[in-house]
């Protein structure tokens, strides 16, 4: 039994150093110059794809003549059309796309949570240092960004002689999850066998605490640190301590042609606006939506209580569906609302065109928000960008970024966390509130909301990444 285990021990020893061994021969092949993006799904078109060809055109804007790699796991694009589509997308240019190079990983589907039914994320962090080890041998660069939030990836590149920086939309883990398992609360993320069994909520709390350890560990070795909001800012710094070089940049809402949207069209009470409530969000278990539909009732008996007029109301629930689960989930929501007698004042839009997505923001008076602890939350910017007054959950990203005083003014929306209390603001924002003050609302919001533009991310960017080039 001794002899086997001192085997094994020895053949994970000539792993570690035949891995170590060809990482520092990596360290005089890499391209002196090139600027490195480890972003496995280039090619999906979401907002941390948004993020990624922003930073690319912000370097390019720097020095045109910069060789840029994006690692991606995409095998049925070509380069020109992956660009071309974020090109389209994003409603960006990129200053030369010739000089943008996609190395295309194999071992993408390492990074699945479908390969990890248990321990994912440990299996997703392996699996994102097998990949980076995969990355790191095809084209090994000077400089290698994250922009996905791997961070197990970072010893790793460091080791191959890499500058190591990364933008960071949420960390893997964060101290409110550890103290969701110590509560005993059951959520999405905490399912309801783990927490009323002691024994397992115990073994899931070492969990999270060894590898919240392990996390902060692998974070230092990052060089620069760009995170999306104040909420994942002060997570990443509990973690990581590396307060000199984290820095917050919020990530760019491209909002131009929602504020031409008109606030206020004259001669409609309202200023033209619907008694129309409207939420947007994938349906997703975190978003909440069960949270809006009990909003919604409260708001409804509170009103009929007060002898307040709401029959004109209505809330229309936009989102997008991914896959059987997100369907099921609509099906569990529609049934909710039979059970509470609101079906017919509640809509369900599914994977809505986005001109038919442009004509609610116009007619909507309240923009319903409900995921506890969203590390941004562009969703409350398009609201408040279009002229819709938020009504947002009251933590993270909207309490913390968005739904704040505007230049010493107050209010430029609402913020609850029970159904009772969105209710309430609910009735503010709607009924109580006159014409002249929803218009200053609107206005405060607005010009908010344009603070999370393209070019400010654009600019902050630059300043910051130019301690990173300057070093190389």
């Amino acid at each position: 039994m001794t002899s086997a285990i001192a085997i094994l021990a020895a053949m994970a020893l000539s792993v570690i150093l035949g891995l170590t061994a060809l990482l520092l021969n990596i360290r005089f092949f890499r391209r002196k110059q090139a600027f490195a993006f480890f972003h496995p799904y280039a090619e999906c078109g979401g907002g941390g794809e948004r993020v990624l060809f922003l930073c690319i055109r912000a370097l390019q804007e720097l020095d045109p003549t910069l060789p840029i790699i994006v690692y991606t796991g995409c095998n049925n694009m070509t380069d020109h059309e992956i660009v071309t589509d974020a090109a389209r997308r994003f409603n960006t240019t990129l200053p030369n796309p010739k000089r943008i190079r996609f190395v295309r990983l194999r071992l993408r589907f390492l990074l699945e949570a479908s390969m990890y039914p248990r321990l994912t994320m440990i299996g997703q962090s392996l699996g994102s240092v097998i990949l980076a080890f995969e990355a790191l041998l095809y084209a090994p660069p000077a400089v290698f960004f994250d922009s996905t939030g791997l961070a197990f990836s970072y010893p790793l590149a460091w080791i191959a002689g890499c500058k190591v920086a990364c933008y960071t939309h949420y960390p893997t883990i964060s101290t409110d999850m550890i103290s969701l398992v110590q509560s005993g609360k059951t959520q999405f993320n905490n399912s309801g066998l783990v927490s009323k069994v002691p024994i397992l909520r115990l073994c899931k709390l070492y969990y999270y605490k060894a590898f919240a350890f392990v996390y902060g560990f692998v974070g230092r070795f990052s060089q620069l640190t760009l995170v999306n909001s104040s909420w994942t800012y002060n997570h990443i710094l509990n973690l990581w301590k590396n307060a000199s070089t984290t820095h917050v940049l919020f990530p760019p809402c491209d909002t131009r042609h929602l504020q031409t949207i008109p606030l206020q069209p004259p001669g409609k009470k309202k200023g033209g606006r619907e008694n129309l409530i409207i939420s947007l969000g994938q349906f997703r278990p975190e978003k909440n939506h069960k949270l809006q539909l009990l909003a919604f009732d409260a708001f409804l008996k509170k009103a009929d209580a007060e002898g307040l007029n709401v029959s004109s109301t209505k809330l229309v629930i936009i989102g997008g569906c991914r896959n059987p689960g997100d369907y099921r989930r609509v099906s569990e929501l529609k049934r909710l609302t039979e059970e509470l007698g609101i079906q017919s004042r509640v809509e369900f839009c599914v994977n809505l065109p986005f001109d038919q997505l442009l004509g609610y923001l116009a007619r909507a008076s309240l923009g319903l928000h409900t995921m506890r602890d969203e590390h941004f939350g562009i969703c409350v910017v398009e609201f408040m960008a279009a002229g819709v007054i938020p009504v947002a959950h009251d933590s993270a990203g909207p309490k913390l970024d968005i739904v704040v005083d505007f230049k010493g003014e107050r209010l430029t929306g609402y913020l609850a966390t029970t159904a009772e209390e969105y209710a309430e603001r609910l009735l503010e924002g709607l009924v109580r509130i006159g014409v002249e003050e929803a218009r200053s609302i609107r206005e405060r919001a607005r010009a908010r909301a344009d603070e999370f533009s393209n070019e400010n991310f654009l600019l902050a960017f630059k300043r910051h990444v130019r301690t990173i080039l300057a070093s190389q």
